[in-house]
């Protein structure tokens, strides 16, 4: 076939497809009131399913960097319930420090604890962490300064909080550095200057577990010993350059420690990073269940698409004859519904992500998670809304098309 033919048939079948585009645009005008019912169907089912991708998503998100910001990115090594001793010492720290696959270590010490502050006295989590901790927890500072090398071996009494602790108490980051409040821990009950603010991340965790998650305050962990009548730690948390193997590394890192002690089967490893992947995974299944859940209502447009469709032959029959008559084939007609079908079903869908990214960004910002357009999720359902248009207006295109000319012509 020669070029300009070639371009014939191209131009030809550019103008057939505007054409029927026009005359599915036609048919949908015709009745403005069905045809606006079916759109405001199809765009609140579009609407729902990237509401629900946006929230479920944004959510995990957020869970998984509150997770991060809480130092769940490496290891920590503990005690088991069946350990002749009840602490970790500095030999341990020692052993662990001295290991080529350990980026860094810090000690940890904690326990439950209140904080007072203007008359107002909150649970906390009292961390005692060494100055190096901002890197092997992966602390974020807002405000303030972190702990520092003298402040470890002066045993100052200084704190850092975290911004949930600061909510909880309604107060401004801008406000409380350099202020005081009263931690008990163990047997004393002591005031600590406020030096720095530590980011807590989105904050969901906090929203969502608000009465199990205590707020977190940290100390030096000299202090805290001093506190507490203890030279030892509770754990130790590790950082390793290996980020991909910390499951494997961090088991020879414990029987490094069973050799170099003698200590057999007291070691507990915690792979932080596992932990955290494994919640990702569960948050990607709840994810994937709520976008099922909004397909229904995607699905319940698509229904609405071939009611409106099937309405569309039965009252277009003796159309359809005259068509027939005049040498339109069964492809002609199916061609007209189906592209009438899939421009109802685009329209609908374009209202519907308008509608979506309002409801998602208005829901995100309220929630305070972070909003991002997502073009995949864009193309995701424009790509559900041809498919879903196609499929449920397959049917009645192909009814349309079997009607017989002399049949259709005699009805009214």
């Amino acid at each position: 076939m020669c070029q300009t033919d070639k371009r014939f048939l191209s131009g030809r079948f550019l103008k057939d497809m505007a054409d029927t585009i026009k005359c599915a645009f036609r048919s949908l005008f015709r009745n403005m009131e069905r045809t606006l019912m079916t759109l405001i169907g199809i765009s609140i089912g579009v609407a729902s399913v990237i509401t629900v991708i946006y929230i479920a998503q944004s959510g995990a998100s957020a869970i998984s960097g509150e997770l991060d910001s809480l130092g769940m990115g490496g290891v920590t090594i503990g005690l088991s319930d069946y350990s002749t001793q009840d602490t970790l010492s500095d030999e341990e720290l020692s052993i662990i420090l001295a290991n080529t696959a350990v980026e860094s270590a810090a000690p940890l010490v904690f326990e439950s604890a209140s904080a007072t502050m203007y008359s107002t006295t909150q649970d906390i989590y009292l961390f005692g962490i060494d100055y190096n901790a901002k890197d092997t927890i992966s602390l974020e500072l807002v405000e303030g300064r972190f702990l520092n090398q003298y402040d470890i071996r002066s045993k100052s009494q200084v704190c850092m909080v975290d911004e949930s602790f600061l909510e909880s108490m309604s107060l401004s980051s801008q406000s409380v550095v350099g202020k005081t409040l009263k931690i008990s821990s163990g047997s004393t009950y002591l005031e600590y200057e406020i030096i720095g603010i530590i980011k807590t991340g989105s904050g969901i965790l906090q929203n969502m577990m608000g009465s199990y998650l205590p707020n977190f305050i940290y100390i030096p962990y000299t202090t805290m010993q001093e506190n507490l009548g203890s030279n030892n730690y509770s754990q130790i948390a590790v950082r390793l350059y290996d980020t991909e193997n910390t499951d494997e590394i961090g088991e020879k890192l414990v029987s490094s420690l069973e050799r170099s002690t003698g200590n057999y089967g007291i070691y507990t490893l915690t792979d932080l990073a596992q932990q955290k992947d494994n919640l990702n995974s569960i948050l990607s299944v709840v994810t994937a269940i709520l976008s099922a859940i909004g397909m229904i209502s995607l699905i319940v447009a698509g229904i609405s698409i071939m009611t409106i469709m099937l309405v569309s032959v039965s009252e277009r029959k003796r159309e359809i004859g005259i068509k027939k008559s005049i040498g339109a084939d069964r492809h002609v007609i199916i061609k007209e519904f189906l592209c009438e079908a899939i421009v109802v079903s685009l329209v609908g869908c374009a209202l519907g992500i308008v509608l979506g990214f309002a409801l998602s960004y208005g829901i995100t910002v309220f929630l305070g998670l972070t909003f991002q357009i997502r073009w995949d999720v864009m193309i995701y359902t424009i790509m559900c809304s041809i498919l879903f248009g196609a499929v449920f207006g397959l049917y009645p295109a192909v009814k349309a098309s079997k009607l017989k000319p002399v049949e259709a012509l005699r009805m009214n």
